[in-house]
């Protein structure tokens, strides 16, 4: 069995000039070789919108496979009445966990990958300019007990919570 690792959203990216729709389509269409399934659902569709939800199984061929990537990424964004509030999955064959995982908003975007996927992306990614960092191994997150000293504070350290940044935003920190 190949090894895989969880990948996780870089938040940090938001907060310049970043296309998310144009992120998604790039980093998705640089998996087209191992999916074969997706599905895209409507959080808070449009009005009028008779459909919420589209799967399936993606064409055989790349060129048909990015322009049916293209087509979703295009159809989310038309007929979602909240912005980017729209779930994108892709599938391995026979997986049930999504290699690709747009569950709703960026903050939540991961992707399971190995190590040749992951090598992918990230080419995929510099080519369209984004940056190459949009992802992060998911242990590479920096967590620290709950800050503060207020009563509040100190139960939730005892309960156990933690306080988690990414690599960006600790790198900020200090």
């Amino acid at each position: 069995m190949t090894s895989r690792r969880f990948f996780l959203f870089e938040i940090t990216c938001l907060e310049g000039n970043l296309s998310v729709p144009r992120a998604i389509e790039v980093t998705a269409a640089a998996l087209l070789p191992w999916v074969t399934a997706y599905q895209a659902r409507l959080i808070a569709p449009a009005k009028g919108v008779a459909t919420p939800e589209r799967r399936g199984t993606l064409p055989a061929t790349p060129a048909e496979a990015r322009a049916l990537l293209r087509e979703l990424v295009g159809w989310l964004e038309a007929h979602s009445a909240a912005g980017t509030l729209y779930t994108l999955r892709l599938f391995e064959p026979g997986a049930e966990q999504p290699t690709f995982d747009f569950p709703d908003v960026p903050h939540d975007w991961s992707l399971w990958l190995t190590d040749e996927q992951w090598r992918a992306v990230q080419g995929a990614l510099r080519a369209a300019g984004l940056p190459a960092d949009l992802f992060y191994p998911a242990e590479a997150a920096i967590c620290v007990p709950w800050p503060g000293q207020r009563w509040r504070d100190r139960l939730l350290r005892r309960l156990g919570f933690q306080r988690c940044f990414t690599p960006r935003q600790w790198r900020g920190k200090n």
